[in-house]
């Protein structure tokens, strides 16, 4: 009879760890017989010899193994999963404003700080919060998922100015940014895109815009008020004479020079004070003007000559000033002109 001596190696211990892996991620196999070396039969999965960390490269399932320098192994069968497309959309978005992200794959969203960006689960809706950038997340049923990195921009700081410009006239808005300015009604008022020069154009409202290069703007109502009706009576009046200026509605007239032309306040009686022109002013109660010149004519020189005629006589009177001559009543004396 021959006999032979046949040695039975033990298995090395199962293979423990997780052997659900994401195409593109990793995880650890372990086990707690030592001196074995790790291995993948497939090009699905790839190994570390000595420390199990398994990597999956492309989706399905594959063996690895853990080999005893016995030849004695432990086996473990690996699943690949897919992960989810890539998030699309615009992936920005301003303070206090909303930006919708896709992804053609079935799963849920989550932002990796909601204290700069939130977003909701199930529509992918991100709402800036602060100004900074944070990873949107996307994971699909299977449990992988994909990020992408969201910008939340600032907004431009307020508009400083007057709220409020005659129409015909001008203010300027200011913004301490490198924005640009727009108007969103023109026929009401217009805007220098780079000046913020604001010019009434008619009665109304419009809504004044500055927009920084990504997007961001604020934004200011301007109302344009109406300009009072145009200035109606005799513009001149002799030194020493008056005459009434005539505007509806219940404002204020003023004279930018009151050597020249007095104006009452409140009625339009303008009264000559020394020849010359001066503008008289017609404030409205919404604080729009119409203006006018004014002329206060010089008086003749005094006349000179008799001051008594015969009946039937004649007398000559003289006056340096150029002008023509009448009488009040050609019924006691004529005058040739």
């Amino acid at each position: 009879m021959i006999a032979t001596i046949v040695t039975v190696n033990d298995l090395p211990a199962s293979i423990t760890g997780n052997v659900n892996v994401c195409s593109g991620a990793s995880t650890t196999l372990s086990n707690t017989t030592t001196g074995g070396t790790w291995n993948s039969a497939s090009v699905l999965v790839s190994v570390g010899p000595t420390t199990g960390v398994i990597t999956g490269v492309s989706v399905g399932t594959a063996i690895v193994s853990y080999t005893l320098g016995t030849g004695c192994a432990s086996i473990a069968t690996i699943n690949v999963k897919s992960i989810p497309a890539a998030i699309t959309g615009t992936l920005n978005v301003c303070f206090g404003a909303t930006t919708t992200l896709s992804d053609i794959t079935s799963g849920t969203w989550s932002s990796s700080n909601v204290t700069t960006a939130t977003i909701g689960s199930s529509t992918g809706i991100v709402t800036g919060v602060y100004a900074d950038t944070v990873s949107i997340i996307f994971t699909g049923i299977n449990g992988c998922s994909t990020s992408a990195l969201v910008t939340v921009n600032p907004l431009p700081s307020m508009i400083s100015g007057a709220s409020n410009v005659c129409a015909g006239s001008s203010i300027t808005l200011t913004n301490s940014g490198s924005g640009t300015w727009s108007s969103n009604n023109t026929a009401i008022a217009t805007v220098g895109a780079a000046s913020g020069i604001v010019t009434g154009v008619t009665a109304g409202t419009a809504t004044i815009t500055y927009t920084l290069p990504t997007g961001c703007s604020t934004s200011t109502v301007i109302t344009v008020k109406a300009l009072p009706s145009a200035i109606t009576g005799t513009a001149s009046t002799c030194v020493a004479g008056s005459t009434t200026l005539v505007e509806t509605g219940g404002g204020t007239w003023s004279s930018s020079d009151y050597t020249v032309a007095y104006t009452n306040i409140s009625s339009g009686v303008v009264t000559g004070i020394s020849a010359g022109t001066a503008t008289v002013t017609y404030m409205a109660t919404n604080g729009c003007v119409a203006t006018t010149v004014f002329t206060v004519n010089p008086n003749p020189s005094a006349i000179t000559g008799s001051s008594n005629v015969c009946q039937g006589a004649t007398i000559t009177l003289s006056n340096a000033s150029v002008g023509i001559w009448s009488s009040e009543n050609s019924t006691i004396a004529t005058i040739n002109s």
